[in-house]
């Protein structure tokens, strides 16, 4: 169930399937309190294998599903995707059937990576997620990633003394970024069932905090480069 309290995805085997378990899609029909008619997600999410276990993080802007295609028996593999609000349409003749064909079935995760912009958004949010982790899951007093082949865990690992006092400032607002991202969504959820006085009472105060957190997240992201940045330039001068 996404968090607007009506959109609903499942996963079925039954009429309407390309093959195996597809995920489908409702929604409530707020006049009547019943779900519409599903909807199969068709091509790139759905195949000839199972595919299911969508959900959205409306927030963050990212979506995962499960799916065991092109897999050994009893493995699955979960993609990560930028939600569109809308599909995109392709012009068959143009794209060659190959390419569609590659497209439908997700053939090359790099050819639908087109967008550097979403990209690179999407790749800061899902960092923010992983920070969010138990401390049972973490090996260390944190976890920050400088490049995709170093990890860091304590404060020791850290070469440059000015990245390790940004890096301790970056922890705190990265903190305080995550609970002011839960309070929205807690308002969001207050909103949803609020009558309509309290409806008007509660907007603005959405709207400052979306556009609070829009300004954060930018000032976050752009002050964990500079520690890398520091960071890579200790490091090359041992």
């Amino acid at each position: 169930m996404s968090a607007d309290g009506s959109t609903f995805y499942f996963a079925s085997d039954g009429n309407g399937s390309i093959g195996g378990y597809d995920i489908f899609v409702t929604r409530l029909d707020s006049e009547t309190g019943k779900y519409l008619i599903p909807t199969n997600l068709g091509m790139p999410f759905n195949s000839k294998a199972n595919d299911y276990m969508m959900v959205i993080n409306e927030i963050a802007n990212l979506g995962w599903f499960a799916t065991d295609r092109r897999m050994p028996e009893g493995k699955v593999c979960v993609y990560v995707f930028i939600p569109n609000t809308s599909r995109t349409t392709y012009n068959y003749e143009d794209e060659g059937y190959e390419r569609m064909l590659s497209l439908s079935q997700l053939r090359s995760i790099s050819d639908t990576q087109n967008d550097e912009t979403q990209l690179r958004n999407a790749r800061r949010q899902l960092t923010m997620l992983m920070y969010e982790q138990s401390p049972e899951d973490i090996k260390g007093d944190f976890l920050f990633v400088l490049d995709d082949m170093t990890d860091y865990t304590t404060l020791s690992h850290f070469k440059s003394n000015e990245a390790r006092n940004m890096f301790k400032q970056w922890q705190k607002r990265k903190v305080a970024y995550i609970n002011d991202t839960r309070m929205l969504e807690e308002l969001r959820t207050e909103y949803d069932a609020a009558a309509d006085m309290k409806k008007q009472n509660l907007t603005g105060r959405i709207l400052a905090l979306e556009r609070r957190l829009e300004e954060e997240a930018i000032a976050i992201d752009e002050m964990e480069k500079q520690i890398r940045i520091l960071e890579y330039e200790r490091i090359k001068k041992h």
